[in-house]
């Protein structure tokens, strides 16, 4: 066997292993809708559905691992985006069985939407009557946010530890956003760091909802989707459904501390809280909610029969939902004024910081984007002089530059091929636009036919399929998925 062929092979068998490991871990997360099923509900039905499911994805793993075993524990580049993209596929395909089996959704490219939906945490929903759902799917349904939200990669470094110098490949493979980088020396021990971050965030959501009023299925499934920056709620009418100020308020709070980036935190309880205050990023993205919230809220209360306190509540709630992507609705913004639905429009486009769940551009790219639009007005009446751009006390080197420029070229590249298909697909050009750029974002609802009381299943098979890979691309942040498409990937 020559050296091109070894290299081929112990990818082959490398790929095999992880991917492998993948599977039980995907087996492992069908079992937990399993007490709806036979404890809190009595639905044999679903129950071995669910099992049955499991054991058939348990299986292929350990065919898989035991293909791949004794493979180099060392990963090259591309191996590491081959494993992503799977675990990406394999999630939006797995996670359709249960509602395609259960004939909960009948025809399988609408279960397809609604799974990948869920994994990449964007919230959009073909459903049109949601409280249907058995409360087994009612959780799965919200299990499948919050396994996305921080990624099944990222959690599947921290559960199996013994993967070697690849777990840095895999971790940095998926994680999104510029600065979303270690917090630890160890990728292993970030990685636990932020799900450990991420689970106590969502228990203790899950609790003062519970608190508030909320039926703990209520409670957990909305505590999974605010934490993942999902979307996905329990109610055909969201959060609205449940006429509490109260829990409107507690969603805020959590869909704030879902759209930061994680790594703060990890600053905080060092102690080096100091460091936080500072970032940039953070004061930026604060800068923007105030803003925005405050002209939105007197624009509300000046032009409806709101209250003051109405009014701040509920334009509160909609740009927090859009800005952290999380899609939730307390209000059918779309009957706002313009004013008001602009601002909305910017946070869809905008998202939440690097390194949090949250989609969308990022608030350190905009940041980025204003700083160099600054730089350039700088340079055009002192051209002989020499600038290097900070953001707070980090110098921003020209790879990075490049790196956020391809991004915004691949994003709006996507936006208008994406809303072309769609508006072929005889959709009007206001939902064509918007449901590209929620599918992007990771947002869910969007502008017209796709607004906060509305769905996405009147869209055609071809136009789900479309919005699927928008979402993939979205949550992936595009280079993983289109790096398959570059002849090089394939060539050892």
């Amino acid at each position: 066997m020559n050296l091109k062929s070894m290299y081929a092979y112990d990818t082959k068998k490398t790929f095999c292993k992880i991917v492998g490991l993948l599977h039980l871990l995907l087996a492992t997360f069908l079992l937990l809708p399993l007490p709806w099923c036979f404890y809190f509900e009595w639905d044999p039905y679903l129950g071995k559905l669910f099992l049955g499911t499991s054991l058939f994805i348990a299986l292929t793993g350990i065919v898989l691992r035991r293909y791949g075993k004794g493979s180099n524990e060392i990963f090259f580049p591309r191996t590491a985006i081959l494993i992503v993209a799977y675990a990406w596929l394999a999630l939006g395909i797995v996670g359709a069985l249960p509602y395609w089996e259960s004939n909960a959704i009948p025809r399988f490219v609408d279960a397809l939407f609604e799974s990948v939906s869920g994994f990449t945490t964007t919230g959009s929903s073909i459903l049109n009557n949601i409280e249907a759902l058995p409360p087994a799917l009612q959780f799965w349904r919200g299990l499948t946010h919050w396994i996305g939200g921080l990624g099944v990669v990222v959690l599947f470094v921290s559960v199996f530890p013994n993967l070697g110098v690849g777990s840095k490949m895999l971790f940095k493979t998926e994680s999104v956003g510029p600065t979303s980088g270690e917090v630890t020396p160890r990728i292993r021990d970030t990685s636990r760091n932020l799900w450990y971050t991420y689970a106590f965030l969502t228990a203790l959501e899950a609790t003062l909802l519970w608190l508030a009023g909320m039926a703990p299925l209520d409670a957990i499934v909305h505590s999974f989707s605010t934490m993942a920056s999902g979307g996905f709620s329990t109610k055909n009418g969201s959060v609205a459904d449940f006429h509490s100020p109260m829990i409107e308020w507690i969603i805020i709070v959590f869909m704030f501390f879902a759209a930061v980036n994680f790594g703060l935190y990890y600053l905080l309880v060092k102690g080096r809280w100091k460091a936080v205050l500072k970032d940039a990023e953070l004061r930026f993205f604060i800068t923007v909610i105030i803003i925005f919230c405050s002209v939105s809220t007197i624009s509300l209360w000046l032009r409806t029969d709101y209250d003051f306190l109405h009014a701040l509540r509920s334009a509160t709630f909609q740009l927090m939902s859009i800005i952290s992507t999380t899609g939730f609705a307390s209000d059918d913004y779309e009957l706002y004024a313009y004013g008001p639905q602009f601002m909305i429009f910017l946070c869809l486009l905008m998202g939440g910081m690097a390194g949090s769940t949250a989609g969308g551009l990022k608030q350190f790219r905009v940041f980025l984007m204003f700083k160099i639009i600054a730089n350039n007005i700088r340079l055009g009446f002192t051209p002989s002089l020499v600038t290097k751009l900070r953001v707070g006390t980090t110098l921003i080197h020209n790879d990075l530059l490049h790196s956020v420029l391809g991004f915004f070229c691949v994003y709006m590249t996507s936006l208008a091929l994406g809303s072309l298909f769609l508006a072929y697909r005889d959709n009007d050009l206001l939902t064509s636009l918007t449901a590209v750029m929620t599918c992007l974002s990771g947002t869910g609802p969007g502008f017209g036919t796709v607004g906060p009381m509305e769905n996405f299943a009147h869209f055609d098979d071809p136009s789900k399929l479309a919005l699927c890979v928008m979402m993939l691309l979205g949550r992936l942040e595009f280079f993983v998925l289109l790096a398959l498409f570059h002849n090089k990937l394939w060539k050892p």
